[in-house]
């Protein structure tokens, strides 16, 4: 394996908010062979090529995938003659980011399940520590987050240390019992076993996969429905006679489209506006109404919540506009929900309480 590029993986830390990658300084060096990423994997150590990676891909594939979404555009318009390319292009864009947030995660939840084979032992949380999570290029500007220091003990009896992610096992008094996974032949990889020490990086490459890859899918289906129409506008040559005027007569509408077209759809479409609204308005009035019962992490994730909640409503009242196309005009708003209600389900959990052991 050729030696990776060194890329400094702080911004995506601090970006994740918790995820596996404080915990990776040991693992990985360049030039590492096959056996010895096997051997990473097995120790559930996540190592800095990993995490290096994932800032490339992610960075990376915002580029590339900018331009190859032009470069397919314009394909697409010379080859098809269709009068626009980008729904195609974005289409391929999005493909290409989806594909690299896919291959992270793959090797994250390699990792992960590797991790959940390991040893559970009973650590000790023995109080915080200050951790730099960004320093400006001139050192004058840092990010400073609070990160749990745990100690636990091999089956062998030897005490050992680590640092958690800035933020996590958060409430805990010194003396608190923490869950600890731990393998014996590599005590040093040991992880707090929560969620945002174990799952959240996945979690979140994940989402971004996923809602990149159906995104990509709607604008496909998208551009081809326009290309597809645009051809079926052309003026057909060499039809003449009852034939030829036969296929010019307006296509009959369904039954659907008469009934969304209709009082009882626009009705329809109407409440389901109304009500999008009214969720909409209740997350944003309890923004300001749960500060004093609910952490401010919780808070923020109810409130992306009823926007996903509301994009669904919002979603069927497009589809019910007269003329539109239904399953595009609710898929583009469902997209956004699953995207939406995904983050704030990982917020959710990353305010979860410390698990009690």
């Amino acid at each position: 394996m050729p030696t990776p590029i060194r890329a400094d993986p702080a911004a995506l830390k601090l970006a994740l908010g918790g995820s596996v990658f404080t915990n990776c300084q040991n693992g990985g060096e360049p030039g590492t062979t096959g056996d010895e990423w096997r051997r990473l994997f097995h120790n559930a150590h996540m190592p800095d090529e990993l995490a290096t990676r994932a800032t490339l891909v992610l960075m990376g594939g915002i580029v590339a995938g900018l331009a190859l979404g032009a470069l397919v555009a314009w394909l697409w318009r010379s080859l098809s003659g269709a009068r626009s390319g980008g729904n195609v292009g974005v289409a391929a864009g999005l493909a290409l980011f989806g594909a690299g947030m896919a291959w992270v995660a793959v090797d994250m939840a390699a990792v992960v399940m590797a991790r959940s084979e390991q040893l559970l032992v009973r650590g000790t949380y023995e109080g915080a520590v200050l951790k730099t999570l960004r320093e400006s290029a001139r050192g004058g500007n840092k990010l400073r987050g609070e990160a749990p220091q745990v100690s636990f003990r091999t089956p062998d009896g030897v005490r050992h240390e680590i640092t958690g992610l800035a933020g996590s096992q958060k409430g805990l008094q010194p003396g608190d019992a923490v869950p600890v996974r731990v393998d014996p032949r590599n005590p040093e990889g040991a992880v707090i076993d929560d969620f945002q020490n174990g799952l959240a990086a996945l979690c979140l490459f994940a989402l971004f996969a996923g809602v990149a890859l159906l995104s990509a899918l709607h604008s496909l289906a998208h551009g081809v429905v326009e290309w597809r129409e645009q051809r079926s506008e052309a003026p057909h040559s060499g039809h003449k006679g009852k034939a030829g005027r036969a296929r010019q007569l307006p296509v009959p509408p369904s039954r659907f489209v008469a009934w969304r077209d209709g009082d009882g759809g626009q009705r329809v479409a109407s409440a389901c506006r109304r009500t999008s609204v009214a969720v909409l308005a209740i997350g944003i009035v309890s923004l300001f109404l749960l500060p004093e019962t609910m952490v401010a992490g919780r808070i923020f994730a109810n409130g992306l919540a009823a926007v996903a909640l509301s994009l669904l409503g919002f979603g069927a009242a497009a589809a019910l506009k007269p003329g539109a196309r239904p399953w595009l005009a609710f898929s583009s708003h469902a997209i956004g929900a699953i995207g939406l209600g995904g983050f704030a389900a990982i917020l959710w959990l990353l305010t979860e309480p410390p698990p009690v052991f």
